[in-house]
């Protein structure tokens, strides 16, 4: 109710303009006591919209209306039917709309044939002969921009209903008639006409262009276009703020799709503190208004006790609703209760079923769940074709996990019909790398650097490439122990050598620690031997080699024994990007502290400032940064996706005194009394 009342605001703001020059409202009040026609539907105007000095009031707005149109004034007559037709200020009467608008339009007033076409369209009186449609073309031609938008959207979209071919070039021009008129709807569609090319040349900045401006005439899908805009970097900075604002006031007439962008905001912090039980109240709303998308969540957080305690029922509740849409990814969440049993009694069978209406939609989830049912013979016979089938048509629509799985299938050549088949999981494995799947970077990154099975020469470049993307990815940590123990240790031999990259011992050092730390006794190993040298006072690196250059050599002397120190980071976050600290090394003069930095969006720059520094936890003596990898000040280094970049800043030796030290990005401490001796 509260969006419909919105948009008739809206659809009176845009109706015919006053006849008089805008004054208070006590100035027409003097004069439509009088009788003047016009100043009662000036008056009128100023109670529908609260302007001129008096409190909006659509009651008060309707008799002045009325009055007027009595005295035969056109548009007033046009405004009163207008009221009856919706019960604005007055008793919805739709006999009496249609009353008002025909003295309207025997006065050659053309807009109120739209009057008669909505008594059409809302069912009121008999649409078989085409009513809504003649009369709803006959106040376009008038030239009633409400009228124009609404035809052309309907000639845009094609209607059954209404016997109405889609003709995108027809549609275009209505909406552009309506457009040059500053008619919301029409700006909004004419935007849309833009962006997919109907009827005209694809044009993402008139896009841009006519969404905003309909954005800010309140038309709430144009507002949520433009919040998107903005959440997303779209041809514009992105600036949460803004993306925020757009979406709320969206939301604010009921807008589903608004309110599940505030819901994504809140659950992943754009530009908000994370909460995700604001997160829910948004997903519900959004929800409650059909959005598909935000049942899923809402099933997930659930189900996961993500801004409320675990209830299944619930989960099982919210997947069902979307599920029931014909949505996909419910019917995938459907079948996973059924098959756990969460929230419905366990039943293989039916979670076969809800994964086959997915997959006959080629929902990649879908053909991927459905694959291993054919695998496992759960809800129906094993299949070992079938599985190969559904699980290649999930990769090929384009599902990473897919891929991913089908690498390993050809990898172990178990499931598959003729046996392993390397050319096959090598590509596979590629293409899931390319997605972002840390197990197939890891992997695909080993073989590299191993030259075994997959892989028929050793490529460290490759390899660099791979591993560097493996531990960088945000689902690393999901990975088996064994797999990073090997990721790490594979990465400190490329930093210790320069195979495939520049050689960098700190570096080396911090992934052999790492490697270590997961288990990797090579690691542990070397970690002892390099502990035991910097307790024992030894200079230079206990992992020097005969086989390193002369420069890898200069770089690993030091004129002290080492320091090397894994660091408990309190992480530190703007509005753009997360930052923490990993490790601190004190060596060749310098103590280098090893950072990650995660940006919020793609296309981010970085850098280090001069105003950071470590200090003494015991004296305060502060020391300043020298030098950074990602660049110092105005020397910045621009980030092309949103995946965690590892950097090195540089500061001067600390003295042999420092035990304890404080680790500042200048305003805030990533952490204290970190202790190094």
């Amino acid at each position: 109710m509260k969006s419909k009342i919105l948009s008739l605001i809206l659809l009176f703001s845009v109706l015919i303009s006053p006849s008089l020059n805008a004054q208070d409202a006590s100035f027409y009040m003097k004069y439509a006591n009088k009788g003047d026609k016009d100043a009662m539907y000036n008056l009128a105007g100023c109670y529908r919209s609260g302007n001129g000095g008096v409190t909006q009031d659509y009651a008060s707005a309707f008799y002045w209306y009325e009055k007027a149109a009595k005295k035969n004034h056109q548009p007033a007559q046009h405004m009163t039917a207008l009221c009856y037709l919706y019960g604005v200020g007055i008793t919805q009467n739709w006999r009496t709309a249609w009353d008002w608008a025909e003295k309207a339009i025997k006065k050659g007033f053309g807009p109120s044939y739209w009057i008669k076409a909505q008594i059409f369209k809302e069912g009121y009186m008999s649409n078989a002969a085409g009513g809504y449609i003649k009369n709803l073309t006959e106040a376009a031609n008038a030239g009633y921009a409400k009228a124009q938008s609404e035809l052309g959207v309907l000639y845009l979209k094609g209607s059954k209903e209404y016997g109405v071919e889609q003709n995108g070039l027809t549609g275009y021009n209505w909406v552009k008639k309506a457009a040059e008129q500053e008619d919301a709807e029409g700006l909004y569609y004419l935007g849309l006409c833009y962006e997919v090319g109907i009827g005209v040349t694809k044009d993402h900045d008139k896009y841009l262009e006519n969404i905003g401006s309909a954005a800010q005439l309140g038309y709430a899908d144009a507002q949520a276009a433009a919040g998107y805009a903005f959440l997303t970097g779209d041809s514009v900075d992105v600036d949460y703020s803004s993306a925020y604002q757009y979406f709320k006031a969206a939301a604010e007439q009921d807008n589903g799709y608004a309110y599940e962008k505030l819901g994504d905001i809140y659950y992943y912090g754009l530009g908000v503190e994370e909460n995700n039980n604001t997160a829910m109240d948004m997903y519900k709303a959004a929800a409650n208004l059909g959005d598909e998308y935000s049942m899923c969540q809402l099933a997930w957080m659930y189900g996961n006790g993500i801004g409320a305690s675990v209830d299944y029922n619930l989960m099982y509740k919210y997947y069902k609703m979307a599920a029931d849409l014909d949505y996909a990814v419910g019917q995938c969440g459907l079948g996973d209760c059924y098959m756990q049993g969460r929230g419905v009694t366990q039943n293989n069978w039916t979670a076969f079923q809800w994964y086959k209406k997915a997959a006959d939609q080629d929902s990649g989830p879908g053909l991927y769940r459905l694959a291993y049912c054919y695998l496992e013979g759960k809800g129906t016979g094993k299949n070992m074709s079938k599985f190969v089938e559904a699980l290649e048509k999930s990769a090929n629509q384009d599902y990473t996990s897919a891929k991913a799985a089908l690498g390993y299938e050809y990898y172990s050549g178990e499931n598959i019909p003729g046996g392993a088949n390397y050319s096959k999981a090598l590509s596979w494995y590629k293409a899931a790398a390319e997605d972002g799947d840390s197990y197939s970077q890891s992997i695909l990154g080993y073989y590299y650097y191993k030259g075994e099975e997959l892989i028929r020469e050793k490529d460290y470049n490759q390899a660099f490439m791979y591993l560097t993307e493996a531990v960088r990815n945000n689902d690393f940590e999901s990975l088996s122990d064994e797999l990073k123990a090997n990721i790490y240790r594979c990465l400190a031999g490329c930093y210790r050598y320069g195979r495939g990259c520049d050689a960098d011992q700190s570096l080396a050092s911090y992934y052999t620690e790492q490697s270590a730390k997961y288990g990797n006794l090579d690691s542990q190993r070397a970690t002892s031997l390099l502990r035991k040298n910097v307790d024992d006072g030894n200079t230079g690196s206990s992992y020097s080699h005969s086989s390193s250059t002369p420069s890898q050599s200069r770089q690993s002397a030091s004129s002290s024994a080492p320091i090397y120190v894994s660091v408990s980071s309190t992480k530190i976050e703007t509005d753009s990007h997360k930052w923490e600290t990993v490790a601190v090394e004190v060596r060749d003069n310098c103590t280098y502290v090893y950072k990650r930095v995660t940006p919020k969006s793609r296309n981010t720059w970085v850098f280090s400032s001069t105003d950071e520094f470590i200090e003494d936890a015991e004296t305060g003596r502060k020391y300043y940064l020298t030098d950074s990898s990602i660049g110092v000040n105005n020397n910045r280094k621009t980030l092309k996706d949103a995946s965690p970049y590892d950097f090195t800043e540089t500061y001067p030796a600390l003295p042999s005194s420092v035990r304890y030290i404080n680790i500042s990005s200048g305003s805030k401490y990533y952490a204290r009394n970190v202790k190094i001796r």
